[in-house]
């Protein structure tokens, strides 16, 4: 999410920019503030959403940048979200993922995040194979 900073120049954080500079700022670092989603945010852990106080989650929800934000928003976030609320527990709910090899899974940040390694296999599960 690049911005060039308009004519006079722009102070940010006590940093004096001037006019015409490009500025960004990683999602994926964003993401992981520690001061907002706690000092855990490497650990998957989607319970971090429940166990807080109303205030702190409204401030994570405000910060997050996975869709982007203001006028340059993902246009396919909502539709995004409804999707991942379907298909998320419809998978969970029929099958076991077990990750091949958890040592193999790297992340390369280099303004956009690079992933690879994050080989898994999925099995149906037992309860689910008569209904399928």
């Amino acid at each position: 999410m690049e911005r060039i900073i308009p004519d006079g120049g722009a102070t940010i954080c006590g940093q004096y920019f001037p006019a015409g500079t490009t500025m960004g700022m990683s999602a994926y670092v964003v993401n992981r503030h520690k001061p907002t989603f706690g000092e855990d945010v490497e650990k998957w852990r989607p319970e971090r959403w429940v166990d807080v106080d109303p205030q702190q989650r409204q401030k994570m929800l405000a910060s997050i940048m996975t869709f982007g934000a203001g006028r340059r928003v993902c246009l396919g976030q909502n539709i995004a979200m409804l999707e991942m609320k379907k298909l998320i527990p419809a998978l969970l709910t029929n099958y076991e993922f077990h990750l091949v090899d958890p040592l193999r899974y790297k992340i390369h940040n280099a303004w956009m995040v690079r992933q690879w390694g994050l080989d898994v296999t999925m099995t149906r599960r037992e309860n689910q194979k008569e209904k399928v």
